[in-house]
């Protein structure tokens, strides 16, 4: 993979609403943003690559501090529209070096890095030119293996040419607006069919599950399913 290709945006804030402060509860006693880190790292992405994309609530501040810590950057913006966060003249500055950015929901404690780089190795032979590539339209990924690749600058064109779409909800939104390709992860499993259909910490009873869940072998067993999937 070419350097400076991909930029690895994680998205987290400490004022959700349905589980205030998830983003610093400890899962085998990592919170959530170090584990995405030290994942990131353990499949060949640099720190420099990575940016953690938060709130500029004073809420936010101890999140904001560990991902320094860890030598991350931080974007910060609104509290309430996410994509606002990538939108400051620091950030743009950051990302101009970049090709494509990766949105990362910072719920997502068993996010797969690697089957990112895979499927964007696989499809960009096939597609050179494209919006995003994504598995959330076709659903054949549990909730936190979503994959979320966005062409840099189709994005920020999007954005520039209308402002009003900043204030969307959710990135994904975007995508029925682009008027470039969009391409769909299809393989040969449906990975939905063998593992929880939800990998995201939503709630109290999602952070039980998923602390159960990690003491399985479920980490392994995804490594070794994703890394022998074909990309159709």
């Amino acid at each position: 993979m070419v350097e400076n290709e991909i930029a690895w945006l994680i998205f987290a804030r400490a004022r959700s609403k349905r589980l205030p402060n998830k983003c610093y509860l400890k899962i085998q006693g990592e919170v959530i943003i170090e584990r995405l880190i030290n994942q990131a790292v353990l499949a060949g992405i640099k720190k420099k690559d990575i940016f953690l994309c938060t709130s500029d609530d004073e809420s936010c501040d101890k999140l904001s501090q560990i991902a320094r810590d860890k030598d991350i950057d931080v974007f910060f913006g609104s509290e309430d529209f996410p994509i606002k966060r990538i939108c400051s003249s620091y950030a743009i500055e950051k990302l101009e070096k970049y090709s494509n950015i990766v949105r990362i929901c910072g719920d997502s404690p068993l996010y797969s890095f690697n089957l990112v780089k895979r499927a964007y190795s696989e499809y960009r032979i096939k597609f050179k030119d494209f919006f995003c590539i994504t598995n959330i339209r076709k659903r054949n990924f549990p909730n936190g293996l979503s994959v979320e690749l966005y062409s840099l600058k189709y994005l920020y064109e999007m954005l520039k040419l209308n402002t009003n779409l900043q204030e969307e909800e959710h990135m994904s939104e975007l995508i029925k607006y682009s008027k470039m390709r969009v391409i769909d992860i299809i393989t040969n499993k449906n990975l939905r069919d063998i593992f929880p259909k939800k990998l995201t910490m939503d709630t109290k009873e999602d952070y039980l599950f998923l602390c159960e869940l990690l003491k399985s072998n479920i980490e392994n067993d995804l490594k070794e399913i994703i890394s022998n999937l074909e990309f159709l």
